[in-house]
């Protein structure tokens, strides 16, 4: 039975890249910078993610495309999305194909046809660009912004206030 407050695992989250990422540019433990693109809410309705959260990926390997057409690969996994202090961890970041264009056929085809100019050919990068979409999945069960109980009316004993009035008259003359 899903629990107010609580973030459930396997909670998909839709996220945008505040930072680019290239197969020519990035390294293996470099992180990229994401964000939430919309609230999460709870079972209640409560919100537990809002929007433009901050979310954390890892470059986990990155080659750069290469002579004889071989594309660039770039891979990156979804670290966490950061909410109130607390790190949320998540798994299987989808962002789109994470090769290059392959010209390695071209590449062949160019060599048979022209010689050894025809392997000059490059591959493609993987360039993803700030706005890139992408979703992340949440790994456990985090509470999150539990609603707080209700506060039931304080009894009529507890609420009883001391009015004690001083006047400031005079005592004597002068």
């Amino acid at each position: 039975m899903p629990v107010p407050g609580v973030l459930r695992a396997g909670t998909t989250i839709d996220v945008e890249f505040s930072q680019a990422a290239s197969s020519r540019t990035s390294k293996s433990g470099d992180l990229v910078a994401l964000k939430t693109v919309g609230d999460v809410r709870g079972v209640q309705n409560e919100l537990l993610i809002p929007a433009g959260s901050p979310v954390v990926a890892e470059v986990i390997q990155a080659s750069p495309a290469r002579m004889m057409g071989k594309a660039g690969e770039l891979t990156l996994a979804a670290r966490y999305v950061e909410v109130g202090g607390t790190r949320i961890t998540l798994k299987r970041f989808r962002f789109g194909t994470g090769n290059g264009k392959d010209n390695t056929g071209t590449t062949m085809a160019a060599t048979a046809l022209i010689g050894l100019p025809g392997m000059l050919i490059s591959g493609g990068n993987v360039d993803v660009a700030v706005g890139a979409r992408a979703n992340a999945v949440v790994v456990s069960d985090t509470p999150l912004g539990a609603p707080a109980p209700a506060l039931a009316p304080a009894p009529a004993s507890a609420a009883t206030v001391s009015t004690t009035t001083e006047t400031n008259q005079p005592t004597g003359g002068l």
